[in-house]
């Protein structure tokens, strides 16, 4: 197993360190990225280097905060409900003989979800990524929706 490029944050999150993670020193860092205080981001330029920095609001690009795992979640949130809404009026719209445009919808957001997930495995990586239950339940739900789309347009046809 290679920790090359990881912190120490995300090696102790792998290897289950929970003493370490425990210490109100680290707990401190971890709130303080969890609120943006420490960010990681420069900007959201493609060429923005990885690196934790204390967040300052007159040098930092605004658009940085749109990476703070506060936000982040909330966009989650905000995602699924809209995914759940989605999925509900397909389920009420039943139609066989043709595609309806709350499916095309519905297919839309299963492709901005897994392009979505596709930017998390690519900044967290592939080891940190697969320790995480839930990213492995967002590639499930990616998996599914892609089946639905191909066993669909069969059907369809």
């Amino acid at each position: 197993m290679s920790f090359a490029g990881l912190n120490a944050l995300e090696i102790a999150t792998i290897a289950s360190a929970k003493r370490f993670l425990s210490q109100h020193v680290v707990q401190n860092i971890i709130d303080g990225i969890w609120d943006g205080d420490i960010i990681f981001w420069e900007s959201l330029s493609v060429h923005t280097r990885k690196r934790a920095q204390i967040y300052h609001r007159r040098r930092a690009d605004p658009y940085c905060r749109l990476r703070v795992p506060r936000y982040q979640k909330a966009f989650e949130a905000a995602f699924f409900a809209i995914f759940l809404s989605l999925y509900y009026a397909v389920l009420i719209e039943r139609n066989s003989q043709h595609i309806t445009v709350v499916e095309v919808l519905l297919y839309l957001w299963i492709f901005a979800f897994g392009l979505d997930e596709f930017g998390e495995f690519r900044d967290a990586g592939s080891l940190f990524y697969a320790t995480d239950f839930w990213s492995l339940w967002d590639v499930g739900i990616v998996g599914i929706g892609i089946a639905y789309l191909i066993l669909r347009k069969l059907i369809a046809l």
